[in-house]
């Protein structure tokens, strides 16, 4: 069967990165969405505030005629006396020089202003009511709904809309009936505090609305730059962690290759490597399976075991000299090396050479002890034997060299003798010549 594959960092790495993006997203679109909303709301304040400065110019000219009672001025094509004004007395007169003159009330006054200056001001204004003096000023839909809301107690009435295709902010406040207007509206019924009409103001948007896309063009721009140094560095980001987790994954695996290789090397050797902590103990962390050849204890029964410690294995005799010798080279910060005894499982007992030293942590403490145990009974054995040999050597050269010397002395003592027995032949055929006869012996 085979076994699912570890995801690799792209596929972990890059749906992070997204999710990042997303959110970034949704962080920039948030204040994004807040300023072009502060945006429009600038637009529709500064159309609102013109709409108003102009109805209040409207009232404040309207109140200013209402004061007087209406001005009189000369009657032309444009200016003609207006019918809706024939109940008040004294509508026209004539000017002392022959030119006739005719009243004109406030009404009259801001509709002539509003139709011919609105070139000047951009916004137009037109004065209406629900009771009449002149047809044309009737309202429109708009202007009769909100003129109903007034006399509800509503103080405004403001909508965006379209006049003719062009865009319109359209803004009416209530006129209130006071005693000037009394004089030519009060055979209609009103009282002073009544709500005599309307003032409406009509503004075109054109202007503000591409100042408006202008601003936001900015704006938009202004955001889409971020934005995009965001993705850049979300994206740069997410392909240097890429790298990173490349990077450490290859470290790992080759650690896992170098590790591995180490402990099939450890548990292939005769050796018996260890890591034990550095405390009253000695908790093995670590020990190779060769210690089951040395003690016939498998290595789990040492690792992380209060149990069985490897100090319980050592030859009673030579367990003080191994704790004393240890714990001082700990202690001087040296390495140990140490030849003892170590009691087998089936009652043998077996020789081991150790060899180990320290480990130091970041904070220079001592933080492990690593080392290594060797089997060197057989090299004990044989270092016995060669010495019993060699001791045999020596004695068997000894008595050689004794017997030899033995030799030698009777050599010389031998040697001594036979030239005795020359001089005595010598002499004796001497003698024989001395007396005529044959010399009986020969020698050379």
């Amino acid at each position: 069967m085979r076994c699912p594959q570890e995801p690799s960092p792209t596929t972990r790495v890059w749906p992070a990165a997204w999710v990042v993006v997303l959110g970034w997203t949704v962080l920039v679109a948030v204040p994004f969405a807040l300023n072009l909303r502060q945006v429009q709301h600038a637009t529709l304040r500064m159309a609102t505030n013109e709409a108003r400065a102009n109805f209040r110019k409207d009232l404040a000219f309207r109140g200013w005629a209402a004061g007087h009672g209406g001005v009189y001025v000369p009657v032309d094509e444009q200016t003609p006396p207006s019918p809706y004004l024939a109940h008040i007395p004294n509508r026209d007169i004539t000017h002392p020089d022959g030119t006739p003159l005719t009243l004109m009330n406030p009404a009259y006054m801001v509709r002539q202003l509003n139709e011919d200056f609105a070139e000047f001001n951009g916004a137009t204004g037109h004065i209406t009511s629900l009771k009449l003096l002149r047809p044309e000023n009737a309202p429109d839909e708009w202007e009769r709904a909100a003129l109903k809301t007034f006399e509800r107690g509503e103080a405004e009435s403001l909508e965006f809309t379209s006049i003719d295709g062009e865009p319109y902010l359209r803004l009416m406040q209530p006129v209130m009936t006071n005693e000037g207007c009394l004089k030519c509206h009060a055979h209609q019924g009103y009282n002073i505090g009544d709500v005599r009409g309307g003032v409406g103001v009509s503004l075109p948007m054109t202007a503000y609305l591409n100042e408006e896309r202008r601003g936001l063009t900015v704006l938009a721009a202004s955001y889409a730059g971020l934005w995009l140094l965001g993705i850049c560095a979300i994206l740069f980001t997410a392909r240097h962690i890429r790298q990173r987790i490349l990077s450490q994954r290859r470290s790992e695996k080759e650690s896992r290759q170098s590790l591995a290789q180490y402990r099939s090397l450890v548990d292939n050797t005769l050796a018996v490597t260890y890591r034990c902590a550095h405390n009253t103990d000695w908790t093995m962390h670590y020990m190779s399976s060769a210690v089951e050849s040395l003690t016939g204890y498998p290595a789990s029964d040492f690792i992380n075991s209060s149990a069985r410690t490897f100090e319980s294995v050592i030859h009673p005799e030579d367990s003080p000299r191994v704790a004393r010798d240890v714990n001082e080279s700990v202690t001087a910060g040296r390495a140990w090396e140490i030849e003892y005894r170590v009691r087998h499982e089936d009652g043998s007992v077996r020789w081991v050479y150790e060899k180990g030293h320290s480990v130091v942590g970041e904070d220079g403490e001592i933080e492990f002890l690593d080392g290594f145990l060797l089997d060197i009974t057989e090299r004990r054995r044989n270092a016995t034997l060669i010495e019993q040999a060699r001791a045999q050597a020596d004695d068997n050269a000894r008595r050689a060299k004794d017997a030899l010397a033995d030799m030698e002395r009777m050599n010389v003592v031998m040697m001594g003798r036979e030239e005795r027995v020359l001089e005595m032949k010598r002499e004796v055929n001497g003698l024989l010549g001395q007396l005529g006869q044959t010399p009986k012996y020969e020698y050379t």
